[in-house]
C-alpha cells in the first residue's frame, strides 16, 4: 500500500505553506504527497526507490520529489539529508517572477530529478542551511526555506530544462566548453552575486572582448545582460519575501549606488525597487525600517 502524506499533517505551520526536517534514519514505506520536497544528503548515503527506478544517493547530492513521485529510501551507510517541503501553490508563487516554465515541465520529466553538486555548489547550500539556526539570522525561517528551494529550483532549471545555457538534454551537439561552463555556475550563485564581473573573467585565459563574443555565440545574449538578469531576479525574491532595505538588497548584489540600482530596476520592470515590493511582497510586514526611494 502506498501512503499519502499530507501537508497539513506533515507541516510546522501548514499555512506557511513550506517546512523543513532533518532526517538520519530509512523510510521505507512507499509514499507520495502533496507537496514538493527538495533534499540534500549531507552526510553518508542512501538507496533512493522512486517510481520503479533505484539509484544510489550520497553526500552532497540534491534531489526534488514531485508531488506525482512515489518512493521511498533506505540507508546503505548512516546519512543524514535535510529535507524541504513547499506547496504546489507557494512553489508557484516563488518562481512566478524568475522561470515559471520550470513548475510544468518538471512534472512532466520522466526522469528523476537529481543533481550532484560540485564543492561550490554544496558550500552554497551549507550556508543557506546555517541561517536557519543563527541567532543572528536577519530572515525569517519561511524566507530561508524559500531561498534554498529556489536555489535548487533554479539549478534544475539549468540542468533539465534550458537546453541554451546549462541542459544538453534538449540538443547533444551543443558541448559548453569547461571555462563557460565554470562561469556559469558561479554567476549563478547567491554566494557571488554581488561580484563584479571582472573578478569572475580574470582566470579565463581570453581577453574580455573575445570572452564577450564567445558568451554572446552560446548563450544568445550579453554577459552583461545575463549576470544583471540574475542579480535584479534575486533583488525581486527578496523584495517580495524579506524585510531588508531596498539599500540593503542593492548593496547584496553588488550595487553601491542606490540611484544606480533604482534606474536599472525601473529600465527592466517598469516600476522602482519599492513600488514592486509594494505590488507584490506576499506576507512580510515592514516595519522599523524606513525606505528610500
Amino acid at each position: 500500500m502506498i501512503r499519502f502524506c499530507d501537508y497539513n499533517s506533515d507541516f510546522v505551520k501548514p499555512q506557511s505553506g513550506v517546512s523543513f526536517h532533518y532526517f538520519n534514519s530509512n523510510y521505507n514505506d512507499l509514499h507520495t504527497h502533496n507537496y514538493w520536497e527538495v533534499f540534500l544528503l549531507t552526510d553518508g548515503s542512501l538507496s533512493h526507490f522512486i517510481n520503479d527506478t533505484t539509484s544510489v544517493l550520497k553526500k552532497q547530492d540534491l534531489y526534488i520529489i514531485r508531488p506525482s513521485d512515489v518512493h521511498c529510501f533506505y540507508q546503505i551507510e548512516n546519512s543524514q539529508h535535510i529535507n524541504f517541503m513547499i506547496t504546489d501553490e507557494k512553489l508557484k508563487q516563488l518562481i512566478s517572477n524568475v522561470f515559471p516554465e520550470i513548475h510544468d515541465y518538471l512534472l512532466k520529466y520522466k526522469n528523476p530529478l537529481q543533481i550532484p553538486l560540485d564543492d561550490f555548489q554544496y558550500d552554497n547550500f551549507l550556508n543557506i542551511i546555517s541561517k536557519l539556526y543563527s541567532n543572528e539570522a536577519s530572515l525569517s525561517k519561511e524566507t530561508i526555506i524559500k531561498l534554498f528551494i529556489l536555489d535548487a529550483f533554479k539549478l534544475a532549471y539549468f540542468q533539465f530544462y534550458d537546453s541554451s545555457k546549462l541542459s544538453q538534454y534538449d540538443n547533444p551537439q551543443v558541448i559548453l566548453p569547461p571555462w563557460l561552463a565554470d562561469l556559469l555556475t558561479k554567476i549563478n550563485s547567491v554566494k557571488y552575486i554581488s561580484y563584479p564581473l571582472d573578478k569572475f573573467c580574470v582566470s579565463i585565459p581570453y581577453s574580455r572582448v573575445h570572452i564577450n563574443r564567445l558568451f554572446k555565440q552560446y548563450m544568445n545574449t550579453t554577459l552583461s545582460n545575463y549576470y544583471v538578469d540574475i542579480k535584479l531576479k534575486y533583488a525581486c525574491n527578496l523584495l517580495e519575501t524579506s524585510n531588508f532595505t531596498v539599500l540593503d538588497i542593492a548593496s547584496q548584489i553588488g550595487y553601491s549606488s542606490l540611484s544606480h540600482f533604482n534606474r536599472i530596476f525601473k529600465k527592466r520592470y517598469n516600476c522602482t525597487p519599492k513600488e514592486y515590493r509594494s505590488r507584490n511582497s506576499k506576507s512580510i510586514k515592514y516595519k522599523n525600517k524606513k525606505e528610500k526611494k
